[in-house]
Protein backbone atom coordinates (compact mmCIF):
# COMPACT_ATOMS: atom_id res chain seq x y z
CA UNK A 1 0.00 0.00 0.00
CA UNK A 2 1.39 3.26 -0.82
CA UNK A 3 1.49 6.16 1.27
CA UNK A 4 -0.11 9.35 0.57
CA UNK A 5 1.78 12.32 0.68
CA UNK A 6 -0.35 14.12 3.94
CA UNK A 7 0.16 10.95 6.00
CA UNK A 8 4.34 11.36 4.95
CA UNK A 9 4.13 14.33 6.34
CA UNK A 10 2.50 13.15 9.45
CA UNK A 11 4.80 10.46 10.32
CA UNK A 12 7.77 13.22 9.84
CA UNK A 13 6.13 15.59 12.59
CA UNK A 14 5.72 12.11 14.77
CA UNK A 15 9.38 11.22 14.05
CA UNK A 16 10.18 14.73 14.88
CA UNK A 17 8.16 14.44 18.24
CA UNK A 18 9.92 11.34 19.17
CA UNK A 19 13.36 12.85 18.43
CA UNK A 20 12.59 15.07 20.28
CA UNK A 21 11.59 13.37 23.25
CA UNK A 22 14.47 10.86 23.39
CA UNK A 23 16.55 14.24 23.48
CA UNK A 24 14.72 15.64 26.93
CA UNK A 25 14.68 12.44 28.23
CA UNK A 26 18.43 12.22 27.74
CA UNK A 27 18.94 15.77 29.21
CA UNK A 28 16.80 14.68 32.00
CA UNK A 29 17.73 11.43 33.04
CA UNK A 30 14.91 9.60 32.46
CA UNK A 31 14.93 6.45 30.57
CA UNK A 32 12.09 5.89 28.38
CA UNK A 33 12.03 1.95 28.08
CA UNK A 34 11.95 2.42 32.41
CA UNK A 35 9.02 4.92 31.86
CA UNK A 36 7.08 2.25 29.48
CA UNK A 37 7.05 -0.31 32.38
CA UNK A 38 5.67 1.60 34.48
CA UNK A 39 1.62 0.77 32.91
CA UNK A 40 -0.11 3.06 35.20
CA UNK A 41 -0.81 5.14 32.67
CA UNK A 42 -4.40 7.05 32.93
CA UNK A 43 -7.10 5.82 30.16
CA UNK A 44 -7.98 9.24 28.70
CA UNK A 45 -10.31 8.13 26.36
CA UNK A 46 -11.99 6.67 29.40
CA UNK A 47 -12.24 10.14 31.19
CA UNK A 48 -13.37 11.71 27.86
CA UNK A 49 -16.45 9.73 27.63
CA UNK A 50 -16.80 10.56 31.45
CA UNK A 51 -16.63 13.76 31.24
CA UNK A 52 -19.12 13.74 27.88
CA UNK A 53 -21.31 11.42 29.97
CA UNK A 54 -21.50 14.29 32.95
CA UNK A 55 -21.82 17.24 30.35
CA UNK A 56 -24.57 15.30 28.43
CA UNK A 57 -26.44 15.03 31.74
CA UNK A 58 -25.90 18.32 33.20
CA UNK A 59 -27.24 19.78 29.69
CA UNK A 60 -30.59 17.45 30.01
CA UNK A 61 -30.57 19.11 33.52
CA UNK A 62 -30.63 22.05 32.17
CA UNK A 63 -32.76 21.59 29.24
CA UNK A 64 -35.52 20.12 31.70
CA UNK A 65 -35.18 23.15 33.87
CA UNK A 66 -35.82 25.10 31.16
CA UNK A 67 -38.87 23.15 29.22
CA UNK A 68 -40.36 23.37 32.89
CA UNK A 69 -40.20 27.12 32.56
CA UNK A 70 -41.61 27.56 29.07
CA UNK A 71 -44.61 25.04 30.39
CA UNK A 72 -45.17 27.47 33.01
CA UNK A 73 -44.74 30.42 31.22
CA UNK A 74 -47.21 29.31 28.52
CA UNK A 75 -50.06 27.75 31.12
CA UNK A 76 -49.42 31.95 32.99
CA UNK A 77 -50.10 33.13 29.38
CA UNK A 78 -53.45 31.25 28.95
CA UNK A 79 -54.52 32.00 32.41
CA UNK A 80 -53.75 35.73 31.66
CA UNK A 81 -55.85 35.52 28.11
CA UNK A 82 -58.96 33.89 29.92
CA UNK A 83 -59.10 36.45 32.74
CA UNK A 84 -58.68 38.81 29.81
CA UNK A 85 -61.92 37.58 28.16
CA UNK A 86 -64.34 38.22 31.26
Amino acid sequence: MKIKRDQQKELKKIEMNLHQLERLSTQSGFILDDLLEMKNFPDISEQQRNAAFHQAASRQQVFEISRRMSEKKDREKVVIKMAGRR
